[in-house]
C-alpha cells in the first residue's frame, strides 16, 4: 500500500494499493452495486498496476472487515499482495475511529465520578461499571452523542442511566418512558431510591408549568408537550430513553418525535436503554446511528441505508459489528440474581376433547370454508371498495405523495395479485413490505371506519388465503386457547403456591378472560387480590404501591402487556404464568419483575400445560399450532404456499418458548 491520505473537510478516506488485483477480490465479496455503495470511487489501472479506494470515513469498520476477509480466506484465490493488505489494515486501525473501537485495553476515564458519592446511595456494582467504560469510551474517544445500553433485565438500568448523566456534570436530565413507568420506577427513584434527598422534578403529565426543574419526566404520549417547552430548557442537556426498543419503526410518528426532542434540545448525550434488544436488523441499527453518531448524515446516511438493504453473507457480519459499536452488552450470567426454580404444572382436563388439535383443526376448517364463500360471493363488493377508499385517499394525499409513487404502487399491487395466482408470493417479501408500508401511508389519509374499511379490502383484494389465515388465527385459534387456559385456571388450587412462601406472588396471562376467572378464584379463596389489567392499568402506580406495601393485599393479577416492564415487584417471590406468551422476551421482563437486584429470596416460577398424553392440544408447541391452521385454510382454499406469513400485516411472526422445567407437578381433579 502506497498512500493513506483522510481528507478532514470531506471525511473522505483514500487508499492506493500497488496492485490491480485486490479490485477483483473487492467485486467478488461485494458486487459492483455493493461496492459503489461503500465506496465513493474505485479505478485499477492494469497499465501502473495500481487500484485506488475511496470512501467515508464512517464505512472504516466494513472496509476494514472487507480487507481482513481478503487477507484470511482470499489470499490464495486471487493472488493478492498480502503485505499490502495487511498495511492497510494497520493504517486503518491506527489512523481513524475504528482505533477505539477495536481496542480492548483499559481507555483514560473522564467521567466524573464524584457526583455518584456525593448524590446517590448506590455503589457502581461490577456489571454496572461495564456500562459507564463504555459510555466514556463512545463519548470520549469514539465521538458519539452517547450509547444504547443493552442491560439484562433486572440489572439495574434506572440507576445506571442516572449515574452516568451525573458523572457528564449536566444542568438537565430529560427522561423519555412509558407512562406505566413514570411514577412507580421514576419518580420513586428521584424522591426514594437512589438519591440521597429527594430531587425536584417536572411531569408532563401533571400540566403545570415548567419552572426550570433539573429533571424532566416525559412519557411516550407527552413528547409533543415536551417539544413546545423544549427552548425553555437551558444549560447542558442529557436525555434518557427508557425501552428504547419501543422506537424501532422509523417511520412512526413516537421515532420521528423523539429525533425531534434530541435535534432541538441541542443535547451530545444520549442513553438508549432497553434489557430487550434490537436483533441488529438494518433498520434498528440505522435507527441507532441516526441518534447517536454524527457522522451518519446526509449522503453517507443514503449511502449506508441502501448499502445494508438486502444482506449479504459479509455485510450480516458487519452489521453484527456495527451493533456492537454503539451498545453495551451485559448479561444475567454477569451479575448475581437470586436463584429461580422452574415449575410445571401438568393440567388434566375432565373432558379436553374441544383443545385437541386435531379438534381444533376440523373447526378451523369449517371456519375458513364460510368465510372463503363468503369472500367469494362478495368479492365484488370488496373490489369497489378498496378502489373508492384508494381513489379518496389518493386524491387527498395529491399534494404530498409524488404521482410516480401512486403508479409504481398500483404495478406493485397487481403484480402481487399476479404472484399469488401463481403460489409464488412467498418469494417476494421485499414487494409485500414495500406495498404494505406505502397502504400504511395511506391510511393517515382516511377517518374513522374508512381506516378499517380500507384495511379490510385490500388484504382481501390482494391475497384473500392469507386474509382468512389471520381471522383463524384470531377467531378460532384465538379464543380457543384462550378458553383452555381458562378451563385449566380452575384446576388449580393456588392455595397450595402462595402459601408456599411468606413473601407474595404475581399472576400473569395473556388473556384477559383467563385474569378475571383466575380473580373469581382467588378471591373464593378467601385472598384478597389487586389486579393490573384494561382499565385497571391507569392505577398502576397505587396499586403496585398498595401491593408491596399493605400485606392484606396477596397476589398480583395482571397481563403481560400491562406489567412486563419497568415495575420493580421485589416484594413477591413466586410469579405463575397461566400461559406463556408468544415472545421469550415477553416472559424474561415478566420474571424480571421479580429476580432482580434487591430480591433476596429464592424465587419460584410455576406455569401451566395442559396434558392430554400423545395426542398434541393447543396448549402445544407454537410451530404445531400455526403448522395445522395453515394445512387447515390450505385445503379450503387450495392455496398451497400459506406458510409464507411472516410479510403479512394480517399475521404475526410468532415462534416457540422452550422451557425447561427443574420440577413437574401433576394437577388432576
Amino acid at each position: 500500500m502506497d498512500i493513506f491520505t483522510i481528507d478532514k473537510k470531506t471525511d473522505l478516506i483514500t487508499l492506493k494499493f500497488d496492485s490491480n488485483r485486490i479490485l477483483r477480490a473487492v467485486l467478488k465479496i461485494l458486487g459492483h452495486s455493493k461496492a459503489k455503495l461503500l465506496f465513493k470511487e474505485y479505478k485499477s489501472s492494469y497499465i501502473f498496476n495500481e487500484t485506488i479506494f475511496t470512501f467515508y470515513n464512517l464505512f472504516a469498520l466494513e472496509v476494514y472487515e472487507l480487507f481482513n476477509l481478503i487477507a484470511t480466506e482470499n489470499k490464495y484465490q486471487y493472488g493478492v499482495d498480502l503485505k499490502a493488505i495487511e498495511k492497510a489494515l494497520i493504517v486503518l486501525k491506527k489512523e481513524t475511529w475504528i482505533y477505539d473501537l477495536y481496542n480492548e485495553t483499559t481507555i483514560g476515564n473522564k467521567l466524573d465520578y464524584k457526583q455518584i458519592d456525593k448524590l446517590m446511595k448506590f455503589k457502581i456494582l461490577d456489571h454496572q461499571q461495564k456500562a459507564f467504560d463504555f459510555y466514556n469510551k463512545a463519548k470520549f474517544y469514539l465521538g458519539y452523542k452517547g450509547a444504547l445500553l443493552d442491560l439484562a433485565t433486572g440489572s439495574g438500568k434506572t440507576f445506571t442511566s442516572l449515574a452516568i448523566a451525573e458523572t457528564m456534570n449536566i444542568d438537565k436530565i430529560i427522561i423519555i418512558c412509558p407512562l406505566p413507568t413514570v411514577d412507580r420506577v421514576w419518580i420513586d427513584s428521584l424522591e426514594n431510591t437512589i438519591y440521597k434527598k429527594p430531587q425536584k422534578y417536572f411531569n408532563l403529565q401533571d400540566g403545570k408549568k415548567y419552572n426550570n426543574e433539573k429533571f424532566i419526566l416525559c412519557h411516550y404520549e407527552a413528547m409533543n408537550k415536551l417539544l413546545d417547552i423544549i427552548n425553555d430548557i437551558k444549560g447542558n442537556i442529557f436525555i434518557i430513553v427508557d425501552e428504547s426498543h419501543n422506537f424501532a419503526d422509523l417511520k412512526s410518528n413516537r421515532t420521528i418525535l423523539l429525533k425531534e426532542v434530541i435535534d432541538k434540545s441541542r443535547t451530545d448525550n444520549t442513553i438508549l436503554m432497553s434489557g430487550t434488544p434490537i436483533k441488529a436488523r438494518a433498520k434498528e441499527v440505522i435507527n441507532v446511528m441516526e441518534i447517536l453518531d454524527p457522522k451518519f448524515k446526509n449522503h453517507v446516511k443514503d449511502r449506508f441505508v441502501k448499502l445494508y438493504k438486502g444482506l449479504s453473507g459479509f455485510l450480516d457480519h458487519t452489521l453484527a459489528i456495527r451493533y456492537r459499536a454503539y451498545n453495551v452488552k451485559v448479561e444475567k450470567t454477569e451479575f448475581d440474581l437470586p436463584e429461580l426454580t422452574t415449575i410445571k404444572l401438568n393440567v388434566k382436563l375432565k373432558d379436553p376433547e374441544p383443545f385437541l388439535l386435531k379438534t381444533i383443526k376440523e373447526e378451523v376448517k369449517i371456519y375458513a370454508k364460510n368465510r372463503m364463500k363468503y369472500f367469494k360471493d362478495n368479492m365484488k363488493y370488496y373490489e369497489t371498495l378498496y378502489f373508492t377508499l384508494y381513489k379518496k385517499a389518493k386524491e387527498l394525499a395529491k399534494y404530498e405523495i409524488k404521482q410516480r409513487d401512486f403508479i409504481e404502487y398500483e404495478k406493485n399491487v397487481e403484480k402481487i395479485r399476479e404472484v399469488y395466482k401463481q403460489r409464488k408470493l412467498m418469494f417476494f417479501g421485499e414487494l409485500l413490505e414495500q406495498v404494505n408500508k406505502f397502504e400504511k401511508t395511506l391510511l393517515t389519509y382516511l377517518k374513522g371506519e374508512e381506516k378499517k374499511q380500507f384495511k379490510e379490502a385490500k388484504t382481501v383484494y390482494k391475497y384473500v388465503a392469507l386474509k382468512i389465515i389471520g381471522e383463524t388465527l384470531s377467531n378460532v385459534i384465538g379464543k380457543k386457547r384462550e378458553e383452555c387456559h381458562t378451563a385449566m385456571v380452575l384446576e388449580i388450587d393456588f392455595r397450595n403456591i402462595i402459601n408456599t412462601t411468606d413473601a407474595k406472588t404475581v399472576i400473569f396471562s395473556k388473556y384477559i378472560n383467563t385474569v378475571e376467572a383466575c380473580k373469581k378464584k382467588i378471591i373464593k379463596d378467601k385472598y384478597k387480590p389487586l389486579c393490573v389489567y384494561g382499565e385497571h392499568t391507569k392505577n398502576l402506580s397505587e396499586i403496585v404501591e398498595s401491593f408491596t406495601n399493605d400485606k392484606k393485599y396477596n397476589p398480583l393479577i395482571a397481563t403481560y402487556q400491562s406489567l412486563s416492564t419497568g415495575v420493580p415487584l421485589i416484594a413477591a417471590n413466586i410469579i405463575i404464568g397461566l400461559d406463556l406468551p408468544y415472545m421469550s422476551y415477553q416472559l424474561d421482563q415478566a420474571i424480571a419483575r421479580v429476580v432482580r437486584i434487591g430480591q433476596t429470596r429464592p424465587c419460584f416460577f410455576y406455569y401451566l400445560t395442559l396434558d392430554t398424553g400423545e395426542e398434541p392440544n393447543i396448549n402445544s408447541r407454537n410451530i404445531d399450532i400455526n403448522k395445522i391452521n395453515n394445512q387447515a385454510v390450505e385445503e379450503i382454499t387450495g392455496y398451497s404456499n400459506i406458510n409464507y406469513l411472516e410479510e403479512s400485516e394480517e399475521i404475526n411472526n410468532k415462534f416457540e418458548l422452550t422451557i425447561k422445567p427443574d420440577k413437574t407437578i401433576d394437577i388432576v381433579r
